[in-house]
């Protein structure tokens, strides 16, 4: 066995992880900064859904009860996130 150098074409996915990381992060937190926490925050655990589903297809696990049950409790959190509408808060007298 011995070492063989990668090809600038096997080493492109590789590189181009590094600015797609990157920006991916810049879109997380400018999520941040404009919605609230409470609408962002319960939706950012979309990615375990997406980490099962990634290793249901590509490795062959399948999903417990356990993990069909938080996906559904994740998909269902999304979902009502997104119809509900939060009611505009009331002002004051003394806020003015």
């Amino acid at each position: 066995m011995a070492w063989k150098d990668a090809s600038l074409s096997a080493m492109a996915p590789f590189l181009l992880l590094g600015p797609i990381a990157v920006v991916a992060q810049y879109c997380v937190v400018r999520g941040y900064r404009l919605a609230s926490l409470a609408i962002v925050g319960p939706v950012d655990y979309a990615w375990l859904v997406f980490a099962a589903l990634i290793g249901f297809l590509f490795f062959n696990e399948i999903p417990t009860m356990g993990v069909l049950a938080g996906a559904a409790i994740i998909a269902i959190g999304g979902v009502v996130l997104a119809v509900i509408k939060p009611e505009p808060e009331a002002v004051s007298a003394e806020d003015l």
